[in-house]
């Protein structure tokens, strides 16, 4: 068999053609996306209804274990990178490059690593679990799926929401009175790594991390899908932020450290 290259692609240009002469074109695109659409739809039919039978408990603590998990494994790769100081070319990228120790000290690495858990398992697991009846009424759980328009809208609205939250008690954080007693905890490092993100004290973790990440999703009533996207999206970026590193292939830290 022979394959003729100029004859298979003067074909696919005769088929396009064909396609917008009569008007298919459109057509072809608004089928690819019910497609996508229905398939989205089918798996999510299949994890509510087959997987969870529905059960609100049982989502809502998937729910807690996808973004908990997605968290460690997001910054695997910053860890061993701040542990051994490899691979070495990584290096380079060093926001703070002068003042960045290529490997970070074990003790005080441990010290952060206890701190997160800490804020993780005894802060935010039971603030999760406490905010379900307030979810269940703003409907987070429903068996159809959000339309692209409508998850877009709560995207937007849980970012705003973050930003005006966060920066508003990060700024009364630095007020002398409760920097030195809560928010100096989070300034321990002053070239911070990626895990450093959630290393805080216990309040301002609650009242500075949790509430704004939350407050976008509960106002806008935001489809479980929606809700989870936004937190894993959120915990990745606060991740590359405190990270230190601005990689080619990464959103920028530099605000950041700025």
């Amino acid at each position: 068999l022979v394959f003729d290259r100029g004859c298979f692609q003067d074909r696919i240009m005769a088929s396009e053609l064909l396609q917008a002469q009569v008007g298919l074109g459109p057509l072809v695109a608004e089928n690819a996306s019910i497609r996508t659409s229905s398939y989205l739809q089918s798996s999510w039919t299949w994890f509510y209804e087959d997987l969870a039978g529905g059960d609100e408990m049982y989502l809502w603590t998937v729910f807690f274990l996808v973004s908990f998990l997605f968290f460690w494994t997001f910054n695997i790769g910053f860890m061993f990178l701040e542990l051994t100081g490899k691979p070495s070319y990584l290096l380079k990228y060093r926001v703070q490059i002068n003042q960045k120790p290529a490997v970070v000290d074990r003790a005080a690495f441990l010290r952060c690593v206890r701190g997160v858990l800490y804020n993780q398992l005894v802060i935010g697991l039971p603030f999760h679990f406490a905010v379900l009846p307030l979810v269940r009424r703003r409907g987070l759980y429903g068996k159809e799926l959000p339309s692209l328009p409508n998850a877009i809208v709560d995207l937007v609205v849980c970012g705003l929401a973050l930003e005006v939250g966060f920066y508003y008690t990060h700024r009364i954080l630095h007020i002398p009175f409760f920097y030195k007693r809560y928010h100096k905890i989070h300034h321990e490092w002053k070239t911070p790594i990626s895990i450093c993100s959630i290393y805080c004290h216990q309040l301002e973790y609650f009242v500075s991390n949790l509430l704004p990440l939350v407050a976008g999703p509960i106002a806008m009533g935001s489809h479980y899908t929606v809700a989870l996207f936004w937190v894993l999206v959120s915990s990745g970026s606060g991740s590359i932020a405190h990270s230190g590193y601005h990689m080619p292939f990464l959103p920028s830290n530099e605000t950041h450290d700025f």
